[in-house]
């Protein structure tokens, strides 16, 4: 047996020198397999603008409205008589909109958001009929202003506001939202400031440090957000080494809870939830795991300025559970509670603040030169994350234990160029490769975790992020 979804395709197009469709569509089809895996003969089919399919044709134009897909999943395997496998299909452009770098799905409403970030706005399209087959969207009200190079949009679970985050100046903005989706207003977070700045000044000139992460001087740089199963918005702030925890006020928008500090230079990039209550963050820099725990051991003391002009937040040493928590770098790890002296916010008790309850490798080999984590997502059943690592482009199976802890697994080739996305469907995993202008298909063993393939691989120009219809 098989289903079928549509999934939204975020790609880059030429206001950032590529020629995406703006959003197009797929769909992705579950299928099962009888026994053995992808493999055997190879079936390379793209599908031209003009709509002609060509077997082994590699030269296909994928700057046109009509993208080709190359199948290495055709053929029957050869270790054991394949069944229903899963695939993916180009469906088409269904809206046309400049370099949207990542697209969410409204819970109940046919609705899709999507941050420009080249335009630097946010803007929602509606969802309305096909045509000729192709889901279409059309612009839900007018876009609205983001900030620089804004990266990521999020939408609240009950569907109130929508967030986003912006790599370029740091900021993290809130829209609240109409019942039928569409943007109604925008509020501003309070920006950021740097906890590491006293080491990132003694460390400033240091060659090494900045041929690491390629940016000098460190400068906030909001990349993602996560909406929390009690309402509470979690943001990661790359540039500053920093997880902030927001909550919602009509009408106000976003109220600073607490923040978390990481390890200087590690970069909170990407963050999930996992349903043990823990948090699960790739960092970009040290290509590490973070996993954050809601009332994690923690020590609390009031620092002096704090205590005197009631404006500075208290220090949270908030030390990993176990030695194997402890950073690559040997340095204790704190957290940032934000405090009304000389006592904890009544807002935010003490299990609901987050400590660090673990630090370890992203990979089962360790970073490599130049590697930088990029995204990270669970199986269906959450005992293993995939964590996709740019640079040598490779994807990371973790097991996660009774415990919340996370172990590295196995590392494999992503198949591509710059994972820049993925998402878990069922028993596969599908990858967006921004340079390599391909999704990634490959099959996950439900028992191991790990993931086998490619089985597919689809030609779509420069994709960015993916999201289910």
């Amino acid at each position: 047996m098989t289903s079928a979804r549509t999934l939204w395709v975020a790609t880059y197009t030429t206001d950032s020198g590529r020629d995406g469709v703006g959003i197009g569509a797929v769909r992705f089809v579950d299928g099962s397999v009888a026994s053995g895996g992808a493999g055997g003969g190879v079936q390379d089919a793209r599908v031209t603008n003009s709509g002609e399919v060509g077997a082994g044709e590699v030269g296909a134009d994928l700057g046109g409205a009509d993208l080709g897909g190359a199948d290495l999943g055709g053929a029957a395997a050869a270790d054991g008589e394949q069944g229903d496998a899963a695939r993916v299909e180009w469906l088409g452009r269904a809206v046309d909109a400049p370099s949207p770098s990542f697209v969410a799905v409204h819970p109940t409403l046919p609705v899709v958001y999507a941050v420009a970030e080249r335009a630097q706005t946010v803007a929602a399209f509606r969802s309305v009929d096909d045509v000729d087959g192709v889901p279409q969207l059309e612009p839900l009200g007018s876009a609205w202003p983001a900030g620089e190079a804004v990266c990521h949009v999020a939408v609240d679970n009950l569907g109130r506001f929508v967030t986003a985050t912006c790599w370029g100046d740091g900021r993290v903005l809130l829209y609240e939202l109409a019942s039928d989706g569409a943007l109604i207003s925008r509020f501003e977070g309070a920006p950021a400031a740097d906890p590491h700045a006293e080491s990132a000044a003694a460390e400033a000139d240091t060659q090494g440090m900045l041929a690491r992460t390629g940016f000098a001087p460190r400068t906030s740089r909001a990349h993602c957000s996560l909406m929390l199963p009690d309402g509470r918005i979690m943001t990661t702030d790359l540039g500053f080494d920093l997880v902030r925890v927001w909550s919602y006020t009509p009408g106000t928008g976003l109220v600073l809870d607490h923040e978390i500090v990481l390890p200087f230079w590690s970069g909170p990039r990407h963050l999930i939830a996992h349903p043990n209550g823990t948090v699960l963050i790739i960092t970009e820099y040290s290509v590490e795991v973070v996993v954050l725990a809601p009332g994690a051991p923690a020590v609390t003391s009031m620092l002096p300025a704090a205590a005197e002009a009631g404006a500075r937040p208290a220090r949270v040493a908030s030390m990993p559970a176990s030695p194997n928590g402890e950073s690559a770098s040997g340095s204790a790890i704190f957290g940032v509670a934000q405090v009304s002296p000389p006592t904890l916010r009544e807002s935010a008790s003490a299990a609901a603040i987050f400590g660090v309850a673990q630090i370890g490798p992203a990979t089962a080999r360790g970073a490599q030169p130049f590697d930088a984590g990029a995204e990270i997502a669970l199986s269906t059943d959450a005992a293993f994350m995939y964590v996709t690592v740019r640079g040598s482009n490779s994807v990371s199976t973790l097991r996660v234990d009774d415990r919340g802890r996370v172990h590295p697994l196995a590392d494999v080739s992503s198949g591509g160029d710059w994972p820049r996305h993925h998402l878990v469907l069922g028993h596969s995993l599908l990858i967006a490769h921004e340079r390599s202008s391909q999704l990634t298909l490959f099959t996950l063993d439900p028992a191991t975790g790990l993931p086998t393939g490619p089985t597919q691989q689809l030609a779509v120009e420069a994709p960015t992020g993916l999201a289910v219809a």
